[in-house]
């Protein structure tokens, strides 16, 4: 099963020397028992990706799978 989410762009960025050029923007909405998080995926300060979920886990899941994304296709293209 393919490394994903969170831990996978800590290792694909670790590995290009860039883990610094990560940062995250959490917002919790919603009653306390129900939450939604949104959690916004910054490299090099520029916003990059956005995912939501109901913990904030699975909304930087989803974020950090986008980037992985863009960064590998813009890898490709160099």
């Amino acid at each position: 099963m393919p490394e994903s989410g969170q831990s996978a762009l800590n290792n694909y960025l670790q590995k290009r020397g860039r883990l610094s050029d990560l940062s995250w923007i959490d917002i919790q909405e919603g009653l306390k028992h129900t939450p939604q998080w949104t959690s916004i995926c910054k490299i090099q300060d520029v916003e990059r990706a956005t995912g939501t979920g109901t913990k904030k886990n699975i909304a930087r899941d989803m974020a950090a799978d986008a980037v992985l994304v863009l960064l590998r296709e813009e890898e490709d293209t160099t």
